[in-house]
């Protein structure tokens, strides 16, 4: 399935250790899972951090649950990081590589699968936190995953969902990220 209908190689899912669970108690099996994603029939796609090691899973069911939050369940608590498909890991790291900056794992992957420098977010919004919130003083920071990827005069691109050019709230999303992409010293196109 991935390999023919999201055209993801072979070793870009062999690293990423995709899995699929067909009943409730395999999901329950894995303590990594928390209740909240015990859905089945359903894939797990393990997030790997930009250090190279697991973060946790994310879990889309064939069926989702009603959520205002998607068709990936994280663990409940868990705070957002960057995903970085091993294999190009070391091309993330060089900054001689141009950067892309994906959204959801299978678009990360396919990417990942053609060579490029590849990092993916779990939604447009997904790039950041916040200090200060609630206060007058709130601002909206990178995650710190950011701190390692070196950013200073490389070419970095912006690939979100093709609705991009429709829906506002993913136009704003894109431009937030890319200003604050350009403090760093990246070179958008």
């Amino acid at each position: 399935m991935l390999e023919e209908e999201s055209r993801i190689s072979p070793e870009v899912i062999e690293a990423r250790g995709y899995w699929t669970a067909e009943t409730v108690e395999e999901l329950e099996a894995d303590p990594s899972l928390k209740p909240n994603q015990h859905h089945a029939p359903a894939l797990v796609l393990p997030v790997f951090g930009i250090d190279g090691e697991y973060r946790y899973s994310r879990v889309r069911p064939d069926n989702p649950p009603p959520s205002p939050l998607g068709k990936y369940l994280q663990p409940a608590s868990v705070p957002n990081v960057l995903d970085v498909p091993k294999t190009v890991l070391d091309r993330v790291l060089n900054v001689e590589f141009a950067l892309a900056i994906g959204e959801g794992e299978k678009k990360t992957d396919y990417l990942a699968s053609l060579g490029y420098a590849v990092i993916g977010l779990f939604g447009v919004w997904n790039w950041s936190h916040k200090a200060g919130k609630d206060t007058p003083y709130e601002t909206q920071l990178l995650l710190p995953d950011f701190d390692h990827i070196p950013l200073r005069d490389r070419l970095v691109s912006i690939l979100f969902d093709c609705d991009l050019v429709s829906n506002p709230n993913i136009q704003l999303a894109a431009y937030r990220l890319a200003q604050k992409l350009r403090e760093r010293g990246a070179l958008l196109w």
